[in-house]
């Protein structure tokens, strides 16, 4: 066998070709810059006859690795992306979502060639919902600060060390949500050392299942339960504290933006979110 790519970009994508095609979109930069042999592109498809026509006409040489599979949810899709991966370094992009600045993810992987103890670099995301930019987010600055109540990290900004992955175990089938928050908790559990930076790596798209927050902070609490043993009581007082403030927080938010002042509002609630965010970026 060749010698395994440096990285590995993992994509699940279920019903939506649009999706898809934006995070393919996206990658051409990536194509154009790295030969392919220095990357590759695991695509796990639900949907193939959807798909088809798009991944057909993905340019020569573009290093696609096409597996299939029944829908079964996007852990499972996890699941077996991974066990596919080859990549030194291993990168979820999900379909919908793309890649913002190659820059950041050249700077996110030197990171870990340089710090061999790190396990993964989180960066920070770009929001959007129903294609309308909103602003950039980024992690706390420890690894317990970044799941501490509720989930700060966006896993489509974290490259992992592939035997980090490993450590963590598989994500988990029994939420629909927000497993991934599982995911980060196991992997806190585990030990895995992580590094954080304000780099915006991704363009984030808020819809589907993450965008509701009933549904979200529900499996929150259950994910926070059921590792309640392995983690510390204060840490256990503080994911309750902060899960209730974040979620009453949200709820208004979410709810006051349904109203025609809040339709009215959001551009400007945007445009505030992102100088607050830059202006804290920049001290940082």
């Amino acid at each position: 066998m060749s010698s395994p790519p440096k990285l590995s970009v993992l994509t699940v994508t279920y019903n939506d070709a649009a999706g898809l095609a934006l995070t393919v979109k996206s990658l051409q930069a990536l194509f154009e810059a790295w030969p392919a042999p220095e990357w590759e592109h695991v695509v796990v498809d639900s949907s193939p006859a959807l798909s088809r026509s798009l991944l057909d006409a993905l340019p020569a040489g573009w290093p696609l690795v096409h597996v299939e599979q029944s829908a079964g949810g996007v852990s499972q899709a996890f699941n077996r992306a991974v066990a596919v991966a080859r990549g030194t370094y291993v990168w979820f992009l999900n379909g919908g979502d793309g890649l913002r600045d190659p820059a950041a993810l050249s700077r996110m992987l030197g990171v870990l060639e340089q710090d061999r103890a790190a396990d993964f670099v989180c960066g920070g995301a770009y929001l959007h919902r129903h294609g309308f930019p909103l602003y950039p987010t980024v992690p706390r600055h420890t690894f317990l600060g970044s799941i501490l109540g509720r989930n700060w990290i966006y896993h489509q900004a974290v490259v992992y060390r592939r035997p980090a992955l490993t450590r963590i175990g598989p994500f988990s089938t029994a939420y629909r949500v927000a497993g991934d928050y599982d995911h980060h908790i196991c992997g806190y559990v585990a030990g895995l050392r992580g590094r954080f930076t304000a780099d915006v790596l991704v363009d984030y798209d808020m819809g589907g299942g993450s965008n509701d927050v009933i549904a979200v902070f529900r499996e929150f609490k259950q994910i926070q339960r059921a590792h309640a043993d392995e983690l510390p009581t204060w840490v256990n007082w503080g994911n309750e504290i902060v899960r209730h403030v974040e979620y009453a927080r949200i709820l208004a938010q979410r709810r006051l933006s349904a109203t025609r002042l809040g339709a009215y509002l959001r551009p400007s609630w945007a445009k505030l979110n992102r100088w607050l965010r830059q202006r804290r970026t920049s001290a940082s």
